[in-house]
This record gives C-alpha cells, structure tokens and sequence, in this order.
C-alpha cells in the first residue's frame, strides 16, 4: 500500500516531476527519430 507514495508529491515537487516527464518524452521522441533513421538506412532497399 505504500508503494504509491509518489502519486502525492509535495507541491515544490511537482515542477520537478514535470520536468522529468518532459524529458523523458523528449529523449523517447529522440530515440524513435533515430530508430526511424536507422530503419531507413537499412541495405537492400
């Protein structure tokens, strides 16, 4: 039950979990981009 205690965070908290996130989307959206790139570069097309 106490697992969850991150659902909560403290106000002051909250920006940073934001920026977290953001980031995260961020080096996700980066890495598909350069997944993507790879998948196109692929010999024998």
């Amino acid at each position: 039950m106490r697992k969850m205690h991150i659902s909560t965070p403290p106000l002051p908290r909250l920006a940073d979990l934001s920026t977290v996130s953001l980031l995260a989307i961020e080096a996700g959206l980066k890495r598909r981009e350069a997944l993507a790139l790879e998948m196109r570069n692929v010999p024998g097309d």
